[in-house]
């Protein structure tokens, strides 16, 4: 919609859009996520990450209702941090704990794996990773993985 919203988002998951605009209705949604790790917004979606699962809650339409689409994490991806792009709103970059970054399209068509058909839904497609090699350096100045 035009006006903005109050987006709350409580550590079970539970998120709530409240609207700026006088007259609106407020919407909560259960999106079933524990120990909620990450969040970020973009004008048309908010991510939500546990460590173990990534959410993405379609929120551009205040009349109809939230969508909400699960991302497809790579194996031992514990999600520390997400960023939506400035420039390309649909891209999402998920952080680990572990120093890597995964890149989404959110607004991709993927497989509907439960029909035999090529029929293709809106989704959140898995893009790429950048896997960081992360060393300290000690005091000779040797590089040793971090731990």
């Amino acid at each position: 919609g035009g006006g903005g919203s109050l987006v709350a988002c409580r550590s079970d998951g539970q998120v709530a859009l409240i609207p700026e605009a006088a007259g609106g209705s407020a919407m909560s949604l259960p999106t079933g996520l524990s120990r909620l790790s990450a969040v970020a917004h973009s004008a048309t979606a908010l991510a939500l990450a546990a460590p173990d699962q990534l959410l993405v809650v379609g929120i551009a339409a205040a009349s109809s209702p939230a969508t909400v689409r699960e991302c497809p994490l790579p194996p031992d991806s514990a999600i520390g941090a997400l960023a939506f792009d400035a420039v390309l709103p649909g891209l999402l970059f998920a952080a680990t704990r572990e120093g890597s970054v995964h890149a989404f399209n959110t607004r991709g068509r993927v497989a509907d794996a439960s029909s035999a058909s090529r029929h293709r839904e809106a989704g959140c497609a898995y893009l790429a990773s950048l896997v960081a090699d992360v060393r300290v350096l000690d005091s000779l100045g040797h590089a040793r993985p971090a731990v």
